[in-house]
């Protein structure tokens, strides 16, 4: 066409227009650049260059100052733009927007205005209220959808296993009139997630065809039942490894206290990113190496990451090195919750409750993690009225409690012997969370009631679990037995438990000495 305007003298795009065409094409490349880059201030200039914008120019600069953080500018421009330009696009853009930085009730109303809708716009807020739970609202705009693609099937997948809900997830994935790879990697990692590594498996046995990804969850589900020789078989059959599946290799074995091993892949791996160097960092911070920790930290670390930072936070909390962790803390230039509540546990962990407090006051957006290290390091200091008004704020704020926080206030009840209220805490973890209960959990319960002279009772719940009490519980049992004069109900927990820790014997016979 332009050539023909060439040869004819046509006007068609030709002196000021084309001069005009060549630098809106050019400023829109600019706005895409600067906005992939973060500096929304140069691509706020490209846009402001161009004369006569059009909806490609509208819609960049839209999605730059989304891709920013900056709704309220997004929000600005798109209600400049001329309503001739909107496209689908436009509004998708916007709908995406509020998605992103969580305004739901927004992302809604824009739903709401739309003039037209297409699959991505469905799409986008069957995620947004997938997302956040709100499953009935979900499943009726999936009902509702006049055209469903994959994606749609798989975001709605991804919520139930994002929730655990896998008996919902089963019955989707089943019904799905086709799936994708990205459809069968959702199941493995959600079953790997539920604890289901048996399912994941068959999930990945059966899968048509396979990507990087799919060996990766597989070796997460694995990892995740400590079944570190299955997850070392699937890493080294995987035909590409990217440096994802490098670090989901060094993870399992660092998070399951493998420091050697962890250490000898990490040597291997191609490069080096956050996840993999955070984990190694954290192991070692558990296992009291600090130095090993801040070696992989100082000497592996391209550029530190508010991830890496929280975990030799955590490291030098853990071998009560305080002052390095506030230094920690303080040198971290973009801090998240982790951080303040690394910065809390590590007041807890040096006996400064009172920091601990004030740190958590201070804490802009609380998560069930900052709550329950405050409940714990309520109930380790003793002071467990703290504790379980702690408790009860956590609640009403509308956040479950999770297995920390049981742990955490029913030490508190132990301690004050509040005997209805723990076997309340202790109901309401299984029957209502449907959360299962650890050896700790029956632990401080069976100590209540040992503590307050029940010894009885106290045997009869210990014999009632499956796998019984762990060493220190035992030990606590048999610690009453002697407080309490009971010598022949201590020979009989002794002889039903587990007598593989000698402390179980030494604490016995001082019971018989006595």
């Amino acid at each position: 066409m332009v050539a023909l305007a060439l040869r004819t003298g046509s006007p068609c795009c030709s002196g000021p227009d084309l001069d005009d065409s060549r630098a809106r094409y050019r400023s829109n490349l600019l706005i895409h650049r600067y906005g992939k880059l973060g500096n929304l201030e140069l691509a706020r200039e490209a846009f402001e260059a161009i004369k006569h914008p059009n909806v490609f120019s509208w819609n960049l600069f839209i999605a730059a100052c989304i891709d920013n953080g900056n709704l309220r500018e997004a929000r600005e421009v798109f209600d400049r733009m001329p309503a001739t330009d909107k496209d689908i696009v436009s509004w998708n853009t916007m709908l995406r927007g509020h998605f992103q930085l969580g305004n739901l009730r927004e992302a809604m109303a824009v739903f709401q205005k739309m003039p037209e809708r297409d699959v991505v716009s469905w799409t986008t807020v069957l995620a947004a209220n997938a997302q956040e739970g709100h499953f009935d609202v979900s499943i009726a705009l999936f009902n509702t959808m006049p055209v469903r693609s994959v994606v749609s099937w798989n975001t709605l997948l991804q919520a139930y296993t994002l929730f655990k809900k896998m008996e919902e997830a089963r019955d989707l994935f089943f019904c799905m009139p086709y799936r994708d790879v990205s459809t069968w990697n959702t199941m493995i990692a959600g079953n790997a997630v539920a604890g289901h590594c048996a399912e994941a498996q068959t999930c990945f046995k059966s899968m048509p065809e396979m990507d990087v990804v799919s060996f990766t969850a597989m070796m997460k589900a694995f990892g995740e039942a400590g079944d570190l020789q299955g997850a070392q078989k699937v890493f080294d059959s995987s035909p590409a490894k990217n440096i994802v599946c490098w670090s989901a290799m060094v993870t399992a074995y660092a998070q399951r206290g493998h420091l050697e091993d962890a250490k000898c892949l990490f040597d291997r791996m191609p490069e080096w990113n956050t996840v993999a160097c955070s984990a190694l960092i954290s192991a070692y911070g558990q296992q009291f190496h600090l130095e090993a920790a801040t070696q992989v930290f100082f000497e592996y670390m391209a550029e530190w990451s508010t991830v890496s930072c929280n975990a030799l936070l955590t490291a030098y909390s853990k071998s009560r090195h305080l002052e390095a962790a506030i230094a920690m803390f303080d040198a971290i230039a973009y801090r998240n919750v982790g951080s303040w509540n690394s910065l809390l546990a590590a007041y807890a962990d040096n006996g400064s409750l009172e920091n601990s407090a004030k740190v958590f006051a201070m804490i802009p957006d609380r998560d069930p993690v900052s709550w329950s290290s405050m409940i714990t390091a309520y109930a380790r200091s003793g002071r467990c009225n703290e504790a379980t008004q702690t408790t009860q704020l956590m609640q009403l704020q509308g956040l479950a409690l999770d297995s920390i926080a049981f742990l955490g206030i029913l030490n508190a009840c132990k301690q004050r012997g509040l005997l209805r209220e723990a076997y309340s805490y202790l109901g309401l973890m299984v029957a209502e969370h449907g959360m299962e209960a650890s050896a700790e959990h029956y632990g401080a319960v069976v100590d209540a009631l040992a503590g307050s002279g029940l010894l009885g009772c106290a045997e009869e719940l210990a014999a009632s679990l499956p796998l019984g009490l762990d060493a220190a519980g035992c030990a606590s049992l048999l610690g009453a037995c002697r407080i309490h004069w009971d010598v022949s109900l201590g020979r009989r927990v002794a002889r039903r438990m587990s007598s593989s820790s000698p402390a179980l014997y030494v604490t016995l016979s001082n019971a018989y000495s006595s």
